[in-house]
């Protein structure tokens, strides 16, 4: 009896005791070989990782486990690592100039709406073809619900844009709303899809293929369109790796010109009705800081009003009487390409290039077959409250030996026997921000169009034609204002 009464205060002396050097060892610093010890001793973040996740270690449950110093610490830099991550995702997105949103949650679902409203006034010169010069002013919003639930993501966007001008007639009114959904089918797999109509209205536009015989030219609508499109993807992302697959269809329905004759003038103010179906086959390797993959797209237009032209002189022999008018236009593209892009300066700045051969081809004679090269650079940048974003772009096309023949009331090329059209596109937009949600935003956009395609004069060429027309131009536009995003 009195040797189990010993062994019992024993027990309790040592327990005492530990308890005593464990509120000591919090209180006081340890010497270089107890710190050594328990920092060798320590779980590594791996270490919790695989206890957690693999079926063999399952994790250790033990109370002596759970008041481990040396796991609460590395659980303590687990987190804090998870906090400053999530940080500079949001200082991230801060100087990218990405909007933020209010969440919320209904029937399960999890609710993000972002909404931005942009006032911007600003000057151009030229609008493609059309040399009009001016001040305008633009209005826009921006609505982008989303909503998820588990696998399924359903999203929506409502965007609405207003431009009037002054000194010019080149008014527009677009309007556009989309829906989709995206559901995941396996693990790292997504199916997506979605339907989008696009309504764009432009009145009282200047048309150069109506001159009115007093050195101007009358105004139409033609341009204005509205285009209903469809869209299937799939998307799989293995470690280090990103396929997408998608297919899209576009239903494009142009206005009408009341002068456009179908039967007597069926090549005179064509109304640009089309469709096109749209493949794309994307896959990339992927790290934290760079990503870099081939890519194909592919393409099919078909007019429902343009006829195809003959090689050489692009006759369509459509009108009353003589030979039957040719089919209707339908043109095949296909572009492989090789895209990338970088971050760098702690992902301040990002870098993306990509580099495409496109190969257009002309079902019928060839008249507007071509290939050329698609070189493209995007530039992003921040830090708060500054963000800048640039992008450049060449498209290089040289056509076909069907594509022009002089002679026959066609004048020679300006140079070269093919012809050939070279577009630069740049384009630059700075934001800063104010606080509460609001960004001053400068907007700078630049095309230039080189071509050696003969210019259309009044009375020459075409000798039966009042046209004026310039197929080299430059465009420019900018813009400074407001945005608002919440």
């Amino acid at each position: 009896m009195l040797r189990k009464i010993s062994a019992i205060a024993c027990t309790w002396l040592a327990a005492a005791v530990a308890a005593e050097s464990a509120w000591a060892g919090d209180h006081t610093t340890a010497g270089p070989g107890l710190a050594d010890a328990q920092a060798a001793a320590a779980p590594t973040d791996d270490d919790i990782r695989a206890s957690s996740s693999s079926p063999d270690r399952p994790p250790s449950l033990s109370p002596a486990a759970a008041s481990s110093p040396s796991l609460s610490t590395a659980v303590e830099k687990r987190s804090s690592k998870r906090i400053e991550r999530k940080r500079k995702s949001r200082r991230r997105r801060a100087r990218l100039g990405r909007a933020g949103a209010a969440d919320a949650s209904w029937a399960g679902f999890a609710l993000r709406v972002p909404v931005t409203l942009r006032a911007l006034a600003g000057v151009f010169r030229g609008h493609g073809l059309l040399r009009e010069d001016g001040s305008h002013t633009l209005l826009a919003a921006s609505l982008e619900p989303t909503a998820k639930r588990d696998r399924l993501e359903v999203s929506g966007q409502l965007d609405v844009r207003h431009r009037e001008t002054a000194g010019a007639r080149l008014r527009e009114t677009r309007s556009a709303a989309s829906v989709g959904a995206k559901l995941d089918i396996a693990k790292r797999t997504k199916l997506y899809g979605g339907a989008a109509i696009d309504w764009t209205r432009r009145p009282g536009w200047p048309d150069p293929y109506q001159p009115d015989g007093a050195g101007g030219v009358f105004a139409t609508s033609r341009r204005s369109h509205w285009d209903r499109s469809f869209e299937l993807g799939l998307l799989a992302m293995p470690k280090h790796q990103r396929l997408r697959v998608e297919w899209r269809y576009t239903l494009a329905d142009y206005d009408e010109d009341p002068m456009f004759d179908a039967v007597q003038a069926p090549t005179h103010l064509v109304p640009a009705d089309h469709e096109e179906h749209r493949g794309r086959l994307i896959w990339a390797y992927r790290t934290k800081r760079w990503s870099l993959g081939p890519e194909v797209t592919a393409r099919s237009r078909h007019y429902f009003f343009r006829f195809a032209g003959d090689a050489g002189t692009g006759k369509t022999h459509a009108g009353p009487g003589g030979p039957p008018p040719n089919p209707l236009y339908q043109l095949v593209e296909i572009e492989p390409a090789l895209a990338g892009e970088i971050e760098l300066d702690d992902d301040r700045a990002e870098i993306g290039a990509s580099y495409g051969v496109p190969i257009a081809v002309d079902r019928f004679e060839g008249y507007r077959s071509n290939r050329g090269h698609h070189p493209a650079l995007t530039l992003r940048w921040g830090r708060a409250p500054w963000s800048a974003r640039a992008a450049f772009e060449l498209e290089w096309r040289t056509y076909g030996p069907n594509s022009y023949a002089a002679g026959d009331g066609h004048p020679p090329l300006l140079s070269g026997d093919r012809r050939v059209d070279r577009k630069y596109v740049g384009r630059l937009t700075a934001s800063r921000s104010l606080g509460s949600g609001f960004a001053a935003v400068l907007e700078l956009g630049a095309l230039r169009r080189c071509s050696n395609l003969p210019p259309y004069q009044p009375g020459v060429y075409p000798a039966s034609r009042e046209y004026d027309v310039d197929w080299t131009y430059t465009n420019w536009s900018a813009g400074l204002g407001l945005e608002w995003t919440r």
